[in-house]
This record gives C-alpha cells, sequence and structure tokens, in this order.
C-alpha cells in the first residue's frame, strides 16, 4: 500500500468521526438551556466551550451568528417559562 493510499484511508476514517463530532457539538448547542438552579457564569462558559469546540473542527461562527444563536436560546427558555407560569 502506498503512503497515498494511507492518507486517503485515514482521511475518510477521521473525516466521518469529524462529522458525528460537529453534529454532536451543534445539537448540544441547540439543546442547551440554563437550569433554574445554575449560575450564569458556567453555564455561559459551557457555551463558549461548544462554540469553541466547533471552530477546533473547521466550522467556525462569527461572534454575530454566536449572539444571535444564544439570543434565540434565551428566548426560547424564557417563552417555556412564561408557558409553565401561566
Amino acid at each position: 500500500m502506498e503512503s497515498y493510499d494511507i492518507i486517503i484511508q485515514l482521511k475518510a476514517m477521521f473525516d466521518k468521526a469529524t462529522r458525528v463530532e460537529r453534529f454532536e457539538t451543534v445539537t448540544a448547542i441547540l439543546e442547551r438551556t440554563q437550569k433554574d438552579d445554575e449560575p450564569v457564569g458556567p453555564h455561559v462558559l459551557r457555551m463558549i466551550r461548544l462554540f469553541e469546540n466547533l471552530e477546533r473542527l473547521g466550522v467556525p461562527l462569527g461572534t454575530s451568528l454566536q449572539l444571535t444563536l444564544y439570543s434565540t436560546l434565551y428566548i426560547k427558555v424564557m417563552r417555556t417559562l412564561w408557558l409553565t407560569t401561566t
């Protein structure tokens, strides 16, 4: 087996793993909600780590998109709280 073939096989193996990790990270971002008793600081740091992980995987999100996603999640949480308290 030549080195080119080995590189192609390795790329195919790790590309699939990267796609799975990207999917799991995006899912974690979209499903992440702050618990009632959880302080804001650790929650924000967890979200930042998820965004940094996407960047590491080659899917950089601009600051504007990160803020948009975060505010969308905030609205989702507020809507849920409003529905459960009324």
